[in-house]
């Protein structure tokens, strides 16, 4: 039987003969590969040496290499000069004093690549790169477009209460979502969050945090005293005096029901706390029945695992870490955030000054911080079932986004 004649593609073919060889090449046989370079079927390929006036492939590829790494080490020290220029607090400023120049440059260039690559590239918004070239400037925005030509951004007065809510110490250690609902709470101006957080990212009113590992969700109540959580921690008020402070808290409405502070982590402090909550709130009234979820630490049991069983409405179930339907993780967040908008900021003389303190602090947190997670709502409100927006929320922004447009289209 006649063998057929092995084929290779050209591509595959003129690769070896410019000099781009590997292993691919070990299966052809030598008397191929010499007529390969001995035939003049790649004559008009760049860089192939039949006659004088060609260059060398090598000296092609020695010169491609110069060039990209040139290439790569301009690319970094571009990025380097941008993120320098980004720091600068004066980036604006920068950029509209030296527009003519940047226009002249970039112009030429519109056609091969879009307006959105160039500016990606100067590291600023298509529409900024636009109102250089249209001259759109107002020196009164701190993003420096035109109110007539942008109509759609935040006013003056809506910018400037930003401001003065992010400043204010007050609410240093807040979350930027709870500062964002005590401002459309307050001011009545309403915009989205996204919104908010753009221009608080413009304004580099705040310092950014590192990214924290999203935890679990956990269980989730569908209504007031549903489900509770205690936990216990402690706090050192002074380098000798050590306090333990069990809470109960309301899944719900993240409300903290009760509070108490002692000296010794025991089962009595977390009965004293459970007593107590029960009895203010009216527990015993509650027909349906409350799930009480505690750690398995030694103060959830004893005396107070005596007393919820004693009670026909009350159920105790220990959180276990691996399981989402069943973890204490709200309350420890919340304790968190307890010690880190009231306590490590503050000072105490004594254990009385840490105990008004902190009741003072879980007092102001049910009261006065809005939450995301009950829509906006400070815990004393979801508790009670109080909304503070008679009409939705989404509806009042797009009636203030309405007649934003048209305070701007009128001008300053």
């Amino acid at each position: 039987m006649k063998r057929s004649k092995q084929t290779y593609d050209t591509s595959f073919m003129a690769a070896y003969v410019m000099g781009i060889r590997g292993k691919q090449y070990d299966m052809v046989p030598s008397s191929t590969k010499w007529h390969w370079e001995n035939n003049t079927y790649f004559d008009n390929i760049i860089g192939y040496k039949h006659m004088e006036k060609y260059v060398h492939v090598s000296v092609v590829a020695e010169q491609y290499k110069c060039a990209k790494t040139l290439l790569f080490g301009l690319i970094r020290l571009f990025y380097m000069y941008q993120n320098i220029v980004n720091a600068l607090p004066n980036k604006n400023d920068i950029i509209w004093n030296y527009r003519s120049k940047i226009i002249q440059i970039t112009s030429p260039y519109i056609a091969r690549f879009s307006v959105a690559k160039i500016s990606h590239l100067l590291g600023i918004s298509y529409q900024h790169y636009n109102m250089l070239c249209n001259n759109f400037f107002c020196k009164f925005s701190p993003v420096l477009l035109c109110r007539k030509a942008f109509p759609k951004q935040l006013s003056l007065e809506e910018i400037s209460l930003i401001s003065s809510f992010l400043k204010n110490p007050e609410f240093e250690n807040w979350s930027l979502i709870s500062i964002y609902y005590k401002l459309i709470r307050e001011s009545q101006r309403f915009f989205s969050e996204k919104t908010f957080y753009k221009y608080v990212r413009i304004l580099d009113l705040r310092k950014k945090k590192k990214k924290v590992q999203k935890r679990s969700i956990g269980p989730r109540a569908s209504k007031p005293l549903q489900l509770l959580h205690m936990d216990i921690t402690e706090y050192w008020v002074t380098d000798s005096v050590r306090l333990y402070t069990h809470v109960i808290m309301d899944n719900f409405s993240r409300k903290l029901m009760g509070c108490k502070i002692g000296i010794t982590k025991s089962d009595s402090l977390a009965l004293d706390n459970l007593k107590d909550v029960y009895t203010r709130f009216r527990l015993h009234l509650h027909s349906e029945s409350i799930i009480i979820m505690s750690d398995g630490g030694g103060e959830n049991f004893g005396k107070t695992k005596h007393f919820i069983a004693s009670k026909k409405n009350l159920k105790q179930h220990i959180a276990l870490r691996n399981k989402k339907d069943c973890c204490n993780n709200m309350v420890e967040a919340l304790i968190r955030k307890i010690k880190e908008c009231f306590l490590y900021d503050n000072s105490f003389s004594s254990a009385d000054d840490f105990e008004k303190h902190i009741l003072s602090a879980i007092n102001s947190y049910n009261s006065t911080m809005p939450l995301a997670a009950t829509g906006g709502r400070t815990p004393d409100e979801a508790f009670n079932g109080i909304n503070p927006f008679p009409e939705k929320l989404d509806i009042r922004i797009q009636n203030s986004r309405t007649l934003r447009f048209r305070e701007n289209v009128k001008g300053h």
